[in-house]
């Protein structure tokens, strides 16, 4: 009897580890719906505050009581779980439903929920001892009971005889206590009550029959107690029967127990592996995620900061070609100049050629006058010496006319000379302005350089941005790995609802199955 009860707490004791199970499961599934909307409200940091969820349902649930709130105010059962084999039932089990507290007793959980479980149990326990003890208490009283009667057989005489029981024979007197005619009632009066008290034939006393009348009551009295124990050992040999069947049926249920435990164990355990590795991926993954996060960052500051420049750089290249703009027009400008310079110069060459055409052939007519002149005058000299007065007056005239002649020529060589350092001048801008020319040049070729250094930058920081524009893709796709990923976890968790839903089923199995084995007990 002990031995059963015993099974039978160690089958509530298993009860109850499932139903903490069950508890910190379903604390799982929670915190995990909790993790699944805080994924959809902010993707980003999903990693993080998943792991800090996980960590806080770990503490807790190695600190924590689930209470009966974890079974929803329900009594679960255990029978009709191995009824069936179901492989997928605990495919998704976290590590907090793995802790050493999870499997313990902890006081209130199952307990609250199998009070009167236990408090039956406890009160038929009771009853049995009770039981027990009245049965050894009726044996030990008709130990009693047939020591007084052979104290009393003995005290009376060794011996008794009778003709009437034994026919005339002499017999003893435990012999004489076992004849058939003690199991029935002797025929007493109807108002006294008592056998008639007659002398004996062979010479008995007259109080033996009394005391016979005495021990045939007891003898009555005796044997309604054997009858009585005789109907407690009946029902104390179909208590242990059931409790024998109980037994054997706790002892087959305890090895199945075992064995759906050692395989909870290990799909336990292949799911903590699971665990592991999932949260070694998310690990990795968030490390990826804040490495392209940080990427993604510094390449849009570096975008920021090309766009800043090429800006820079537009508005460099739109005053530089503002700037070339300007010198090209100054340029044209002092093309335009230059070319006026040199038309006017070449005017001038030519009116000063002109000049000194028209100076030359004046010189040669004023010469050849001058020679026929004095031609003449030396002739009409020769011919007529009449003349010589007018002659020195020709000749002063003709040194007046020298004169005129050398003044208008140094006049000429003043104004050559003027012209011809006025050219020399023009020809020395021409010069300076041909200098700032190709100074310009340079400097436009100059910035033309910088403009092609900075459209080479310029394309070199395309090729950045459309390295950047790649990463960003890259970094779309990693996001959209790792949508995929949270998909896949909420198909998990879908999963794991799914299991926790048949372990709902289940543990009311288990219910169903205690409560029928309490009313068969």
């Amino acid at each position: 009897m002990g031995c059963g009860v015993g099974r039978l707490w160690v089958f509530l004791v298993g009860a109850a580890c499932l139903l903490g199970t069950r508890a910190a499961a379903l604390g799982v599934v929670e915190r995990l719906i909790v993790i699944r909307d805080q994924l959809e409200v902010r993707r980003t940091d999903f990693i993080i505050s998943a792991i800090q969820q996980i960590d806080d349902i770990i503490a807790e649930l190695s600190l924590s009581d689930p209470g009966p709130s974890a079974t929803k105010g329900k009594s679960v059962g255990f029978h009709d779980n191995f009824a069936r084999d179901d492989s997928s039932r605990f495919s998704f089990i976290s590590t907090a439903a793995l802790s050493e507290d999870a499997f313990l007793m902890t006081p209130g959980t199952p307990r609250r929920d199998y009070n009167f479980l236990y408090q039956e149990f406890e009160e038929m326990e009771t009853k049995l001892k009770a039981a027990n003890q009245k049965v050894e208490e009726l044996h030990e009283r008709c130990f009693e009971l047939e020591e007084e009667l052979r104290n009393k057989r003995l005290a009376e005489g060794d011996q008794v005889s009778g003709p009437t029981e034994t026919g005339g024979q002499t017999v003893t007197a435990e012999e004489h206590y076992r004849m058939p005619s003690h199991t029935k009632s002797p025929s007493l009066d109807g108002d006294a009550g008592r056998v008639p008290v007659k002398a004996a034939s062979n010479g008995m006393p007259a109080h033996f029959f009394t005391m016979k009348r005495d021990l045939m009551e007891r003898s009555k009295a005796l044997e309604k107690c054997l009858d009585d124990l005789d109907r407690k050992s009946a029902v104390e040999s179909k208590l242990n029967a059931e409790i024998t069947e109980k037994t054997n049926l706790l002892q087959h249920i305890d090895r199945f127990h075992q064995d759906r435990m050692t395989k909870m164990e290990n799909e336990m355990g292949q799911a903590v592996v699971q665990l592991r590795q999932c949260e070694e991926r998310e690990q990795k993954v968030h490390k990826k995620l804040s490495t392209s996060l940080s990427e993604l960052d510094g390449a849009r500051r570096f975008i920021d900061r090309l766009r800043q420049r090429a800006t820079g750089a537009d508005a460099d290249r739109q005053r530089l070609l503002a700037s070339i703009a300007e010198m090209t027009e100054a340029s044209k400008r002092r093309e335009t100049q230059q070319q006026m310079i040199v038309d006017c110069l070449e005017q001038e060459r030519e009116q000063l050629k002109r000049l000194n055409d028209i100076a030359a052939v004046a010189h040669l007519e004023e010469k050849t006058q001058l020679q026929s002149g004095l031609a003449k005058a030396m002739q009409s000299h020769a011919r007529d010496c009449e003349f010589e007065q007018k002659c020195r007056t020709l000749q002063q005239q003709l040194e007046e006319v020298h004169k005129a002649i050398n003044q208008s020529a140094s006049d000429r060589a003043s104004s050559a000379e003027e012209h011809t350092r006025t050219t020399q001048r023009l020809a020395a801008e021409i010069d300076q302005l041909k200098i700032s020319l190709d100074e310009c040049r340079a400097d436009v070729q100059d910035r033309q350089q910088e403009i092609d250094r900075m459209g080479s930058l310029a394309g070199m920081h395309e090729a950045q941005c459309n390295s950047l524009s790649g990463s960003l893709v890259n970094a779309t796709a990693t996001i959209t790995a790792k949508d995929t990923e949270i998909d896949s976890l909420k198909r998990e968790l879908n999963r794991a609802r799914d299991a926790t839903k048949n372990i709902e089923v289940q543990l009311e199995g288990m219910r169903n199955a205690i409560l029928s084995f309490h009313s068969g007990k």
